[in-house]
């Protein structure tokens, strides 16, 4: 897992930061992050999912105390960035999590507050001596008409006007580095495969899915960041795009898109001074 010590940009505070995106079965968080107990071997194992950069508060329900404690045995805390297919309830009840003065979110399990695992607010920052970092959650669930509101899909998932605009108020001088679960517009490979899976989708969904993209794009667009790393598409794609905003001066952006779990490239690490990044390889049998 790779460790980062952010500085959180409204208090001096020292965190460990790693992270993850979701996949088709169990979407969460950067695109988000889920540590889940290996049965065979007690260790983390940090998996990208395609629908969020966050945690199933499924598996929090049934196993969360277990890997907390698999964390804390290992000194690793991991910070969840919400994506679609997630339980946003439970993500929204605050009776779930204790909220510090950063606005941090640390997950409540079996009654015991964790230090181990926590979820950002959408938007928040913070800085280390390397990089200033944003990490945005949500995005739209495309394949929304095969699911049953409130049981596997939740009207949280979305990135509203409202978020876009709260968002880009308090945005840093400078992005440097920006994790989340949607990806912006004009990014090569995601518009090659959009443009071959259109007829895969229902015609008003892409529009529902559009209208949550749109306003992560808005924030994109208003954040220029140096290094960008998504989930959420389900494939690998590593390229250096050329953005040219309506309102502001052209800007190049490293996008790295994370693949859904159970391929080679759902698990990046980052080099943090020099804002490289590289495949964390799937050992066999995982």
């Amino acid at each position: 897992v790779e460790r980062l010590c952010p500085t959180a940009h409204r208090r001096s505070q020292t965190h460990h930061l790693g992270q993850r995106a979701g996949d088709q079965r169990r979407d969460g968080v950067v695109a988000q992050l889920q540590a889940q107990r290996d049965a065979r071997r007690d260790r983390v194992r940090v998996v990208h999912r395609r629908a969020g950069t966050g945690d199933d508060p499924v598996l929090l329900q049934s196993a969360g105390h277990g890997i907390c404690e698999i964390l804390k045995r290992h000194g690793v805390t991991v910070y969840v960035v919400d994506g679609n297919h997630e339980n946003h309830d439970y993500l929204s009840d605050p009776t779930n999590f204790e909220v510090d003065s950063n606005g941090i979110k640390w997950f409540i399990v079996g009654g015991i507050v964790s230090r181990n695992l926590a979820l950002f607010p959408r938007g928040f920052s913070w800085s280390d001596k390397y990089n200033t970092y944003l990490a945005v959650g949500g995005a739209a669930s495309i394949d929304r008409y095969a699911r049953i509101p409130n049981r596997s899909w939740w009207a949280g998932e979305q990135i509203t006007p409202e978020d876009a605009e709260r968002i880009i108020s308090a945005l840093p001088e400078n992005v440097d580095v920006m994790f989340s679960h949607e990806a912006p517009y004009g990014v090569p490979a995601l518009d090659r495969h959009s443009a071959m899976t259109a007829d895969w989708w229902d015609e008003e969904d892409i529009r529902y899915a559009d209208s949550t993209r749109v306003n992560f794009d808005r924030i994109f667009q208003a954040a220029r960041p140096k290094l960008a790393m998504h989930g959420h598409w389900h494939l690998f794609a590593d390229e250096r795009v050329d953005f040219y905003p309506a309102d502001g001066e052209p800007f190049r952006s490293h996008i790295v898109s994370l693949d859904r779990d159970g391929r080679n490239a759902n698990l990046l690490f980052l080099h943090p001074e020099t804002r490289t990044v590289g495949i964390l390889p799937r050992r066999e049998g995982e």
